[in-house]
């Protein structure tokens, strides 16, 4: 998927530049166009990075963003003890740090949903297991 959206900004990026190196090439409309299109896969790019980065460990949840807070990379960790609030809403968990961190696991990335589900529960403290009953 990641490749699918480079392969489409570098196409939108010789697509503009094809226009330009022609005498009655439409510029305006063709940046637009693909400024638009470029835009779109690049957040896409960049949440496809953050959803694919996420690590659940014995010890919390770590997940890489890119873009994020003015910086070009970003990681954030979430002890178990740091996780304030813990939901599962449609295919993701979704954890909120006491500081306000927020890091998604969407279950449909991996092989095997289920054992992906089953697996976060096994790790999750009592307290934030009792949040998802």
């Amino acid at each position: 998927m990641c490749g699918l959206c480079l392969l489409v900004i570098t196409l939108m990026i010789w697509a503009v530049q094809g226009q330009v190196s022609q005498q009655n090439g439409n510029v305006p409309v063709a940046v637009i166009s693909c400024g638009t299109i470029i835009a779109v896969f690049a957040w896409l790019l960049a949440r496809l990075y953050s959803l694919c980065s996420i690590v659940v460990s014995d010890d919390g949840v770590r997940q890489s963003f890119v873009l994020s807070n003015g910086k070009l990379c970003e990681h954030s960790y979430l002890g178990w003890d740091q996780i304030h609030r813990v939901s599962f809403r449609g295919s993701s968990y979704h954890f909120l740090g006491m500081d306000g961190a927020k890091l998604e696991l969407n279950t449909t990335l991996f092989g095997d949903a289920e054992a992906t589900i089953d697996a976060v529960r096994e790790r999750l403290p009592g307290r934030l297991l009792s949040q998802l009953e």
